[in-house]
């Protein structure tokens, strides 16, 4: 029962461990279309391949609320749009990334 207490102590650890860095590897980004002028900024701390697939993937399935990404795929086609670093920033909370992101 003891090392079941302990095992579980360090499993909680580690998640908030990893709650703590989540930030650490953001990314600014800007989603741009291959035909028009029109961009969007956004901010993740998720991979940015990753990040652009789950906006495609909400877009299709028609959930989610209204971001410029929306507005630029409604105009443009989500597969007529691509994702480009804009830079990675290192933070400690999503409001700091977030104020980057007004930048």
């Amino acid at each position: 029962m003891e090392n079941q207490e302990v095992e579980l102590q360090k499993e909680n650890q580690e998640i908030e461990h990893q709650k703590e860095n989540i930030y650490k590897h953001s990314k600014i980004y800007k989603i741009v279309s291959y035909a028009g002028d029109k961009l969007c900024i956004g901010s993740t701390n998720q991979k940015l391949s990753m990040r652009m697939c789950g906006l495609r993937s909400l877009y299709r399935k028609g959930i989610g609320k209204p971001t410029s990404a929306k507005k630029l795929f409604d105009l443009y086609g989500a597969n007529a749009c691509k994702i480009i670093l804009i830079e990675k920033y290192e933070c400690e909370t999503k409001e700091e990334l977030n104020q980057r992101e007004k930048y």
